[in-house]
């Protein structure tokens, strides 16, 4: 929520997208609809005088939902840009008097959405009464054609998906643009890993990558939501299904044995019969089995990639529960596969007898 006091305002610019993204206004300049319609601005009026009176202090501290790009003080009309990328709270000294507008930028698809008799408003003072004005300006031009709020809805019932990846069949209202869809443990979706949490153009069907089934445990009940996007609205969220995916059990007590200079035996334990195992092999510590990706990042500056490489570790499979492989890397991990379904990968395995020529085991370099 935001931290308001009396006489402040919260202002969501939906058609109006923050100067910073294109270093311009935005009515001065045509870009994209798609990239214009991104990102929106938020402007947070707050009184300095009242919130130093309330916190007795000159320099008080404003906290926003969203990240910080400029602030402006409406007295004397000076601006200060925020040079941080990201930013959420920051210091107002004396030199600012009166009325202060902190502008911010979100996404859109996280701004409130009002619906006609549909809307709810949660106040929390600490004195227990307070009193808000919501008003809600609609622009035609945006709204223009739509009658009906979009709609989607999952149709392939039950869902097990035993020994096969975990796919969603939709139905969906027509002339709708995107889908955006949430995958949780628990129904209220408090949390999201953002592997389980897409938003996708138009498509009959969702289905997750084989990096992203790796975060669906064995057997464990998990929940699905969705929503549509038409004429840059978004729907109301669908109610949640559930849903459980059967897959093979990740390799077990794996041990390395040397059998000589040049060869290892890899042997594991599992509980799933009929089973593939795919063994993969490194000497990278943080090593991603290729199987996922076809890239491999080693080094990042400024938490941008600067170096990548082809990503290629797959050693062999094989029916049985153990392989025989060369003595030359230092990591290993092994993944299982019955029918359509893989497991997830087998914890890092660590071998002391590899004979490598390289230097020691690297990991990515920052």
């Amino acid at each position: 929520g935001w931290d308001l006091h009396p006489g402040e305002k919260i202002i969501y610019h939906y058609d109006e997208c923050p100067e910073h993204i294109i270093d311009k206004r935005c009515d001065s300049i045509n870009i994209e609809p798609e990239k214009k319609f991104k990102t929106g601005k938020i402007e947070l009026l707050i009184n300095t005088r009242i919130r130093r009176n309330i916190e007795k202090k000159n320099e008080i501290i404003v906290r926003t939902k969203y990240p910080i790009y400029r602030i402006n003080n409406q007295k004397t009309g000076q601006n200060i840009l925020v040079k941080e990328k990201i930013i959420t709270q920051i210091k107002i000294n004396n030199t600012f008097q009166d009325n202060v507008t902190v502008c911010c930028s979100g996404s859109k698809e996280t701004f409130p959405v009002l619906h006609k008799g549909l809307n709810q408003l949660s106040i929390f003072n600490k004195e227990n009464k307070g009193e808000v004005t919501v008003k809600f300006l609609l622009n035609d031009q945006v709204f223009k054609g739509i009658s009906t709020l979009p709609f989607v809805k999952i149709i392939n019932l039950p869902f097990i998906f035993k020994y096969s990846n975990p796919y969603f069949i939709l139905s969906y209202s027509e002339k709708i643009e995107k889908i955006w869809f949430q995958i949780s443990e628990t129904n209220d979706f408090k949390i999201i890993i953002p592997n389980l949490e897409r938003i996708q153009n138009v498509s009959k069907r969702i289905a997750l990558s084989e990096i992203s089934n790796t975060f669906l445990s064995n057997n464990n009940t998990y929940y699905i939501r969705i929503k549509a996007k038409e004429n840059e609205i978004w729907g109301e969220w669908s109610h949640s299904y559930s849903f459980k995916v059967i897959k093979p059990a990740s390799p077990r007590h794996i041990i390395i044995t040397k059998i000589n200079d040049r060869l290892i035996k890899l042997t594991w334990y599992t509980t799933d019969q009929d089973s593939t195992f795919f063994i993969f092999g490194s000497n990278r510590l943080d090593f991603i089995p290729d199987f996922y990706c076809s890239e491999e990042v080693i080094e990042v500056k400024n938490f941008e990639p600067v170096k990548i490489i082809h990503n290629k570790n797959f050693i062999g499979q094989t029916d049985k529960n153990f392989f025989i492989a060369e003595n030359s890397y230092c990591f290993y991990r092994i993944i299982a596969k019955k029918e359509q379904s893989y497991s997830i990968p087998s914890q890092l395995v660590v071998s002391n007898l590899a004979t490598i020529n390289n230097d020691k085991p690297k990991a990515m370099r920052y």
